[in-house]
């Protein structure tokens, strides 16, 4: 008999404070960020921010854990298992 295994997802939580911070646990990679948007990626898919005057004031590669501040517009998540296909293509076209 055949076993599958499938490997855990890491704890993914997201704060938003009156849309002026993001505070968010279980990023696994930054996939690109400037002052109108951060495009992040965990276990779970994409995760977008757009606003204005964006700043990542905290990242820890080890934990994952990743803090913008700004004027918050919008969050926005992915289920894209690509990359390429994701919000990434969509933001910059």
């Amino acid at each position: 008999m055949a076993e599958q295994f499938s490997a855990k997802k890491q704890n993914h939580n997201l704060i938003i404070e009156n849309r002026e911070s993001v505070t968010m646990s279980g990023v696994t990679e930054i996939g690109s960020f400037d002052e109108k948007a951060v495009v992040l990626y965990t276990d779970y898919g994409e995760v977008a921010i757009t606003g204005s005057d964006l700043h990542m004031s905290k990242l820890s590669v080890d934990s994952g854990d990743v803090d913008v501040s700004g004027h918050i517009k919008s969050v926005t998540y992915s289920d894209s298992g690509s990359k390429k296909d994701g919000i990434v293509k969509k933001l910059f076209k």
